[in-house]
């Protein structure tokens, strides 16, 4: 499992990477640190890629109810 970290300012990335990868329970190369920018545009294209797989029967989408329930 990847871990997408966003809002941390360049200069502090450096240091942020050698604390995860330090860290035991951290896999290596598990942990990215992006810009706003770039989690946006990862986010729409997984949102995408999961409506077409709707659209071809190959997932359910789970409706707004159990969304809600899990707030």
């Amino acid at each position: 499992m990847t871990m997408t970290i966003n809002n941390i300012p360049k200069k502090q990335v450096p240091h942020l990477l050698a604390l995860f990868n330090n860290l035991s329970f951290v896999g290596p190369d598990s942990v990215e640190i992006l810009d706003d920018a770039t989690a946006f545009r990862l986010n729409i294209r997984k949102s995408v890629m999961e409506m077409k797989a709707y659209m071809r029967g190959e997932i359910e989408l789970r409706s707004t109810r159990e969304l809600l329930n899990e707030l």
